[in-house]
């Protein structure tokens, strides 16, 4: 987060940093807002283990659906 106030950092990895430090609930609100400004590292949000602990949470789910994937 103090890199964040100095310089770009992109959500999605404050989102890993959070979900790993805090949880998934204090993580989903960056990765809302990565998914709102089309941050490109969303790619990796089905298929990074970085992700797993968040995998049965529904807000973590409805993302990954709006966000059409394919399978």
């Amino acid at each position: 987060m103090q890199l964040a106030g100095k310089g770009y950092v992109p959500d999605v990895f404050l989102a890993i940093t959070t979900l790993w430090m805090r949880g998934p609930e204090a993580a989903l609100p960056l990765l809302q807002r990565a998914f709102e400004r089309r941050d490109g590292y969303l790619v990796i949000l089905k298929s990074s283990p970085w992700f797993d602990p968040m995998r049965d949470h529904p807000g973590y789910r409805d993302l990954v659906r709006r966000m059409n994937f394919p399978y």
